[in-house]
């Protein structure tokens, strides 16, 4: 208790030092707080925005078509869809059959500003079972005009893509795309002029950039399909996680056909974010190592400025034992001092991060990120974070201080009280 008291009296007695000391421990911890908060909420949100317009829960693909999911190919295709569906709702699931192809939108000046060509990627989709899946098809998400209508030559466009060839609602573009293979055919290229009606604007930023949206029916028409689709996106039931509902349905899937899930359907976006996950790490680790050199610059300043009072505890009579633990009691004050502003501070300044975000909008629509978010970033509450942050904001000042404290109790009497 002696110990605990003459720390706590050296606290109070250095009042400008203790602060400015806990005061640069609390801005690297606020900082950690804050940018680990944007980076579990940007991956969180990542995931969301990626499995709501793009894969679901998983895919059910054939073998051929999982090979060369970068390519899209139409020549291995999904037979009797309806029947999977079904099999997919006995277990309690939903899922929604789609068609994937990349292909070319020819645009003339007849229409827009100048004529030219963009790539795209042709999702056709069932408009009465794709809500299943996915979340597309929300009035939300229209920027201007409707949806499809089925059986007409229509399509909805990402806005960015709207706005990068100055489309209006009505004008007609062209879409060059080649027909699925079907037995000794190979296929061929077709266009397929259709009518704009719709301007489409969702929280992932490739539909918004080079998404063109047709009705299946069209797309089994023009496309050759006989009633076939590229995937069929699954919403998994609840009781089941990724790898248990994909090891029962594979066992009842037609042959050559399976259920892979979205991190191995997004295999290039998930190792993306596995690398910007280090870098983000290492960020992390700067901004904490940076605390630590100013509190381990004040905590040196400190024991060299009180030679004289540590030789005068040891001709006292205090032992070595005891001026150490002395200090680390006070340099642990420090840290508590310094953890509850922290603490306090992020909780603070996070709870807008979390329910307003900060606004990247400018930034995502001129450069691709690797993140799925094309406006608003927002946190997440993350609780590990500030366990971390206490944790590590009392042992630092402690392990901080024991290394100039040693070296301090090492000099003789004499020349701690000797200047």
């Amino acid at each position: 208790m002696f110990l605990l008291k003459l720390a706590f009296k050296n606290l109070t007695r250095h009042k400008r030092r203790t602060l400015l000391t806990s005061s640069a421990l609390a801005v690297g911890l606020v900082m950690y707080i804050l940018l680990d908060s944007l980076l579990v909420g940007m991956f969180s949100e990542s995931n969301r925005n990626l499995k709501d317009a793009e894969t679901a829960d998983g895919k059910i693909l054939t073998v051929e078509t999982f090979k060369d999911i970068k390519f899209l190919p139409l020549n291995s295709r999904i037979e009797e869809p309806n029947s999977i569906i079904k099999l997919v709702e006995s277990y309690g699931g939903k899922a929604s059959p789609r068609v994937l192809i990349n292909g070319d939108m020819i645009f003339t000046d007849e229409y827009f500003p100048v004529s030219g060509s963009l790539p795209i990627l042709l999702t056709c989709i069932d408009m009465e079972k794709d809500n299943n899946a996915f979340n597309v098809l929300k009035e939300r998400n229209l920027v201007e005009g409707r949806f499809m209508t089925p059986g007409l030559d229509e399509v909805v466009i990402g806005s960015w893509l709207a706005e990068d060839i100055g489309a209006e609602i009505g004008d007609w573009i062209t879409i060059a795309v080649k027909t699925a293979s079907n037995g000794d055919d190979p296929g061929f290229y077709q266009t397929i002029d259709v009518e704009i009606v719709g301007f489409l604007k969702v929280e992932n930023p490739m539909i918004n950039r080079r998404v063109v949206y047709l009705s299946l029916d069209m797309a089994d028409f023009y496309l050759d399909l006989f009633n076939t689709v590229s995937e069929i996106g699954i919403r998994i039931p609840r009781g089941y996680t990724l790898e248990t509902f994909k090891k029962a349905i594979n066992d009842n899937l037609p042959v050559g056909t399976f259920f892979y899930t979205w991190k191995e359907v997004a295999a290039d976006y998930v190792k993306l974010l596995e690398a910007e996950t280090g870098g983000s790490t290492v960020i992390l680790f700067l901004i904490v190592l940076i605390a630590l050199v100013g509190i381990t610059n004040t905590m040196l300043m400190t024991i060299n400025e009180r030679q004289m009072e540590l030789g005068m505890m040891r001709a006292l009579g205090m032992t070595t034992k005891d001026i150490r633990i002395a200090f680390l009691f006070e340099a642990a004050g420090i840290g508590i001092i310094g953890v509850i502003m922290g603490l306090l501070l992020g909780f603070i300044i996070n709870i807008p991060i979390v329910s307003i975000g900060i606004d990247f909008s400018l930034w995502m629509r001129n450069m691709d990120m690797g993140y799925k978010i094309s406006s608003i970033m927002r946190g997440a509450w993350h609780w590990q974070a500030f366990i971390i942050a206490c944790v590590f904001g009392i042992l630092v000042p402690v392990i901080v201080a024991l290394f100039p404290t040693r070296k301090a109790i090492r000099k003789s009497i004499t020349d701690c009280l000797y200047r």
